[in-house]
């Protein structure tokens, strides 16, 4: 094992060697929010990244401009494989899957479909592509001329590509491949509520994309409230920034038409 990273139970027997350790895990959350090493529970194969900035170069190098952009900019996706083709040749195939656990684990990432021998194909929210280009070939023919039945405007004083990015993860997280990605925007079917919804992000000054700005959530069907509730109670609980405000618009629901913010 490498250097750069170290097995949960190595970190418990050294715990035990140097004594006066009743909690390994206690210390081992403290080190982590102290940016010491970086660790959770359930990921890295069960180890401690010991070098972040050993791991955070392999990250950066999958956005790349002129190693992997020109690869992955029409739909975002990529696979370990592509990877390690392309930036990863030196790394081992553990080290490469605990480059991609920290990519998920920070939102950079997200599974969209399983492939074989246990594979995934990944999506990377700041590689896809613009709406202008999805509306041309992803949203043909889905989005619905009629007004939506339920709207709600997430408002931002600032809006961070953070915020964007981590929420397309969350819910592409759930979502997976059942959904269409954009750019700072989805686009998905729900069968349950037998609804449809739209989701995108949006400045005041768009060709700046940065302050005061806005998600948009539009929902259509008979269960579009049922729909997009839990989508905005998720944004509210991302903990980047402020939660925002909320206005919301219904229409042609059992809730009546009324506009409130909360």
């Amino acid at each position: 094992m490498p250097d750069r990273l170290l097995e949960r139970d190595a970190f418990d027997r050294i715990c035990e060697e140097e004594g006066g350790i009743s909690d390994t895990g206690a210390l081992l959350d403290f080190l982590h929010h102290s940016g010491v090493v970086f660790y959770r529970v359930g990921l890295f194969g069960g180890c401690i990244i010991l070098d972040q900035n050993w791991a955070l170069e392999a990250v950066y190098a999958v956005f790349d401009r002129k190693k992997t952009y020109p690869a992955l900019r029409d739909d975002g996706r990529f696979s370990r494989a592509l990877l390690e083709r392309l930036v990863w040749p030196t790394y081992s195939r553990n080290e490469q899957q605990v480059f991609l656990d920290m990519m998920e684990s920070c939102g950079i990432c997200f599974r969209a479909r399983q492939l074989s021998d246990d594979e995934w194909e990944y999506i990377a929210p700041e590689l896809l592509p613009a709406k202008s280009e999805a509306q041309e070939t992803l949203l043909a023919g889905r989005l619905l001329k009629s007004p939506p039945a339920v709207e709600a405007e997430a408002l931002y004083p600032f809006l961070h590509e953070g915020v964007l990015r981590n929420y397309l993860s969350r819910i592409g997280t759930r979502a997976g491949d059942a959904a269409i990605y954009w750019k700072y925007g989805c686009w998905f079917y729900e069968k349950t509520t037998d609804s449809r919804v739209l989701i995108e992000g949006q400045w005041q000054e768009a060709e700046k994309e940065s302050g005061a700005g806005s998600i948009l959530f539009r929902a259509w069907g008979a269960g579009a409230w049922q729909l997009i509730v839990p989508l905005v109670v998720e944004l509210r609980r991302l903990p980047i920034g402020q939660p925002p405000e909320v206005e919301w618009t219904l229409l042609g629901t059992e809730q009546g038409d009324r506009k409130s913010t909360r």
